[in-house]
């Protein structure tokens, strides 16, 4: 995988794809390389120009930190410059502060990078991160993402006992999402009362019915479980700055978070971006997230991200495997007393979500203009703007 920077300044090329995937790359001379796109990129290559910078990624091995099964663990005043893969990786853990983290390039350097992936990347997790007081500069990936994988259904016993992959172990106690992907509905949110381990599959009991539950062989066959007890719920991210990203400065699928006094300057993608993704697959569907005194400056350069509705600063947006999920999914998110500069039109995005509430948030540099704001698919949503 490649990324295409701007002939002049450190930053993707505006208006291009955020990523071109290559089939065979050769060296042809000692500054010379010839490199061949998969047949899934069409017309991609017609965003190339003379003189543009192509990086070709090469993530392999491990990233920086990988911090998995820990609790109440800290990383703290660390500086990265470089990265092969995702920076910091905390899977399965507890509870884990990440302070005064610097991800960025080496002071005399013309690098275009400083890491091939995610700033911090969070699976699996219980207690949610603690983040505070860290600068991410030219990542290549999201900047902080925070979700679970899912479990797929393999057999139904009864509306109260189901068998589900053993990716990631269920506990007992642990309270659980069922998630049609196919409509993008959750069909319950049971807690978990037994768990027996049987050729390989987890055989959850369940402490009340929920009907209806599908088995297949994948992820797009079948209805997935997230666990919520295990998904990063109940994260704090706050006085960070996220600068010059390839995609998106946070990729949230939990919920319980707040996120607050940040600043996103200049991404590829979205600031803020909060929802499911049941075809990559991710989730779960976020709930009670807050976004406030937080500020944006542009963003949304590259292409497919900065298309309208698909490009503000904050988008909220639950999907199926077959476009919005419909009735609204995501639930229960507060978007106030946000700043904007160089904002895109919209600045805020609601999708397939209900019961939101989005006040005082300002362009900077037009006179305290409340930004614009889309809503489609939802209910309940209470918005200032027009």
């Amino acid at each position: 995988m490649g990324v295409l920077f701007d002939a002049n300044e450190r930053r993707l090329k505006a208006g291009a794809p955020d990523y071109f995937f290559a089939s065979s790359w050769r060296k042809q001379g000692e500054d010379t390389w010839t490199i061949h796109l998969t047949d899934s990129e069409p017309g991609k290559a017609n965003y190339l120009s003379p003189g543009d910078r192509f990086v070709l990624l090469s993530r392999r091995g491990n990233g920086a930190f990988l911090m998995a099964g820990t609790r109440d663990s800290v990383l703290e005043n660390v500086t990265v410059h470089a990265s092969p893969t995702l920076t910091v990786s905390l899977t399965g853990s507890d509870r884990m502060t990440v302070r005064k983290l610097a991800i960025t390039y080496r002071a005399g350097t013309t690098r275009l990078i400083a890491s091939d992936g995610d700033g911090i990347h969070c699976q699996q997790n219980r207690r949610g991160l603690l983040m505070e007081n860290c600068l991410f500069v030219g990542l290549c990936d999201d900047g902080v993402n925070i979700y679970a994988p899912p479990l797929i259904v393999k057999q139904v016993m009864s509306s109260t006992q189901i068998a589900v992959t053993d990716f990631s172990p269920v506990r007992a106690g642990d309270k659980l999402q069922i998630f049609d992907p196919q409509q993008g509905i959750i069909r319950g949110e049971p807690t978990v009362t037994a768990v027996e381990v049987r050729d390989g599959l987890q055989v959850v009991t369940i402490d009340q019915p929920v009907d209806g539950v599908v088995a297949g062989e994948d992820h797009r066959t079948a209805d997935t479980v997230f666990n919520l007890s295990a998904s990063g719920e109940g994260y704090v991210i706050r006085n960070n700055h996220f600068r010059n990203h390839r995609r998106y400065g946070l990729n949230l699928r939990a919920g319980d978070g707040l996120i607050e006094n940040n600043t996103f300057e200049d991404l590829g993608g979205c600031g803020i971006s909060v929802g499911n993704e049941p075809g990559w697959p991710e989730g779960p569907a976020a709930s009670n997230v807050t976004i406030r005194n937080n500020h944006f400056i542009g963003g949304a350069y590259s292409a497919g991200y900065g298309d309208g509705k698909s490009g503000p600063a904050i988008s909220i947006c639950g999907l199926s495997l077959h476009g919005l999920a419909r009735p609204p999914l995501l639930r229960g998110i507060r978007i106030e007393n946000n700043r904007f500069t160089r904002a895109a039109d919209p600045a805020i995005a609601i999708r397939s979500a209900r019961d939101v509430v989005v006040q005082n948030n300002f362009k900077d540099d037009a006179n305290d203009e409340l930004v614009p704001v889309h809503v489609e698919a939802s209910d309940a949503v209470q918005t200032d703007s027009k």
